[in-house]
């Protein structure tokens, strides 16, 4: 009786770290917005009031295609009063950005069609949640 319950209690840990290894897993190679090549630095896109207010603007990088990924374009927030810096957008099988502002709301911003709002996450082509 004993070394059963010795072989459960040893088959729930193995359970435990191996669906904890699995979120792991998942989060740093797939979905993860801040794991992302560079890129070339294309230019700088910012609205007035956020960047005067609060120092934000947004970065554009161009993703060169490798054997990893395709050509992508990659957009980061960055904060120039505390040097912060946050991937807010990820989109592969692009070369050109298009970023057009809210005049309605300033955290929100549509880049090649997709309205992101600065705030949350952000935009990642490959989380089908989006």
């Amino acid at each position: 009786m004993r070394r059963r319950l010795c072989g459960f209690t040893v088959l729930i840990c193995a359970i435990i770290v191996a669906a904890n290894l699995a979120f792991v897993v998942k989060d740093t190679f797939f979905y993860n917005i801040e794991n992302l090549p560079e890129g070339t630095y294309v230019r700088s896109e910012l609205n007035q009031e956020l960047f005067l207010s609060q120092g934000l603007r947004l970065e554009i990088y161009q993703v060169e295609a490798t054997a990893h990924y395709p050509a992508a374009v990659r957009v980061e927030l960055h904060n120039v009063n505390t040097r912060e810096r946050r991937n807010v957008y990820w989109q592969t099988n692009t070369e050109s950005t298009m970023v057009v502002w809210n005049e309605e709301n300033i955290y929100e911003v549509g880049i090649n069609g997709v309205t992101v709002d600065l705030r949350s996450k952000g935009y990642d082509c490959r989380d089908l949640m989006n």
